[in-house]
């Protein structure tokens, strides 16, 4: 699985791979890979980030 960042309908970031063999959440897949959104905006010097556009797909 993969939890992506959506910026827009062609602007896809994946943030991290995660292998499961389950559906996990989002919040799941960040405390799996250890990512902490604040830091990872930050240091990819965005203005914040949304949780909402955050997506773990197949």
């Amino acid at each position: 699985m993969k939890l992506v960042y959506v910026h827009s309908e062609t602007d896809v970031e994946v943030i991290a791979e995660i292998m499961t063999n389950h559906s996990i959440s989002v919040e799941d897949a960040l405390e799996l890979s250890g990512i902490n959104m604040d830091v990872y905006a930050e240091e990819q010097e965005w203005e914040g980030y949304d949780y909402n556009a955050l997506k773990v797909i197949g």
